[in-house]
């Protein structure tokens, strides 16, 4: 795996918990303008969250600013596209073949606090970077419609639109988007 450029890390295990504060600020701070509580807290429970099979395969990184983590996002060479480790019993973790399928971007959060300061996109150049060097020549996604905006803005098309249905009725639209990141090549 290439190293990430200044500003960013792996990553680790002892990244635990700052993460999962992480990733509820994030939620929480961004998701209100578009979703109501009873969904911002389904969504936390039975949605986002760390994924470790991210953080063992080396290719989710963080940002710190002061020792605090303020920024995470990753990449998968692996089937599965969304979800937590909540996700553990209905993940594939089999490869995908980089000649014809995309990588996956993952689980990018920011705190709210440091939004705006180009952390998402120092993120997603480490990861398409990285992806690029393991062979991939697109990129896929599944994004809330509060990232849609920021992944519209790296060069992602956008396609369908699912639902993730969540416990009680609840119900998070998530929009499917890819990216070509190299031209590809006659064989």
């Amino acid at each position: 795996m290439n190293a990430p450029p200044a500003g960013a890390r792996l990553a680790t295990v002892d990244d635990t918990l700052a993460l999962g504060r992480l990733i509820e600020a994030s939620i929480r701070g961004f998701g209100a303008e578009f979703y109501d509580d009873d969904q911002l807290t389904s969504s936390l429970e039975h949605l986002y969250g760390i994924d470790q099979q991210l953080i063992a395969d080396g290719t989710y990184y963080v940002v710190e600013r002061e020792g605090e983590i303020v920024a995470a996002g990753g990449w998968s060479f692996r089937r599965t596209t969304y979800g937590g480790d909540q996700f553990e019993g209905s993940r594939d973790a089999s490869r995908r073949d980089p000649r014809l399928e995309p990588a996956a971007i993952r689980a990018f959060y920011v705190h709210p606090g440091h939004k705006r300061q180009g952390l998402g996109r120092l993120l997603h150049e480490t990861c398409e970077d990285a992806a690029r060097a393991a062979g991939f020549r697109r990129l896929e996604l599944l994004s809330t419609e509060m990232g849609a905006v920021f992944y519209r803005e790296l060069g992602y098309v956008m396609g369908e639109t699912e639902h993730a249905d969540l416990p009680e009725g609840i119900s998070i639209p998530i929009i499917h988007m890819v990216k070509q990141i190299d031209t590809p090549t006659e064989p």
